[in-house]
């Protein structure tokens, strides 16, 4: 499995390839602690809580680290699966810059999932493959630049939920 993790002084980002044979680890105790975000190509059947998703397109997940989650069955594309801390990235205090608390986390009244559209399949294609470029490469300003990417994810990710409720 092709991890890639930063860590350091308590703070965590961890980026995964999504495919059958990683279920059991991301449905394992490892992750339960992490706030998480799930980008699944069609044929992925999760649960979340009480409620079950069938991915029919690309479908970005918003789960909290209080959540129950279960990767049911993956389907024949490979997804991403980001795990964080809030020492890494904390919504309550980014949330002024990024609007999602309460949107994409911590939302009482429905599962955050944000069905991608042409144009953000294209963007989160390239945005994962330069997360993982960045990992690659070990550099002193990683930390910095893989919060960008994630703070570029819940910003697009924000703005389609927006626009799908508000129009």
């Amino acid at each position: 499995m092709s991890t890639t993790v930063f860590n350091n002084n308590l703070k965590t980002l961890g980026l995964l390839h999504v495919s059958q044979a990683q279920t059991d680890a991301i449905n394992g105790p490892d992750y339960k602690q992490y706030i998480k975000i799930l980008y699944l190509p069609a044929g992925y059947k999760l649960r979340v809580d009480f409620a079950c998703y069938d991915t029919q397109q690309p479908t970005l997940f918003f789960i909290s680290p209080n959540q129950y989650l279960e990767l049911e069955k993956a389907g024949e594309e490979s997804g991403y699966f980001i795990f964080y801390n809030r020492d890494f990235y904390c919504i309550q205090i980014h949330d002024q810059e990024v609007a999602c608390d309460g949107l994409l986390f911590n939302n009482i009244r429905n599962m955050p999932k944000v069905e991608a559209s042409e144009e953000e399949i294209a963007f989160l294609g390239g945005l994962f493959k330069e997360m993982i470029q960045e990992f690659q490469l070990k550099d002193s300003s990683l930390e910095e630049m893989v919060r960008t990417y994630l703070k570029q994810l819940l910003i697009r990710a924000t703005r389609s939920l927006e626009k799908a409720a508000f129009g």
